[in-house]
């Protein structure tokens, strides 16, 4: 259920057991995602942090957008464009039935 995963991925960061946050970068649900993200942009405040805290995620494509969404809030340069995403690449449970 995704309000226990948050809920989780809160707990945790306010344990400040980091890298035990590193699956909710590929968890199905944004909202986990968001609440995994908003705690790394707060560890990211200083610069000199920000290596560490980008080292916490895996290479997905989840993680990746993270990466995107952090370097954006810290540097406030907008992400490069690419082409749209085919979301049965990455959302494995996706079904059109």
């Amino acid at each position: 259920f995704w309000q226990v995963r948050r809920a989780a991925v809160n707990a945790l960061a306010d344990g400040d057991v980091r890298d035990a946050l590193r699956p909710a970068s590929d968890d199905p649900h944004w909202r986990v995602r968001y609440a995994l993200a908003r705690r790394l942009e707060a560890w990211g405040g200083d610069p000199a942090a920000r290596a560490a805290v980008l080292g916490l995620l895996p290479p997905t494509p989840h993680a990746g957008r993270i990466r995107e969404y952090l370097d954006y809030r810290w540097t406030e340069q907008p992400p490069a464009d690419r082409a749209p995403d085919d979301p049965a690449a990455w959302c494995t449970f996706w079904d059109w039935d």
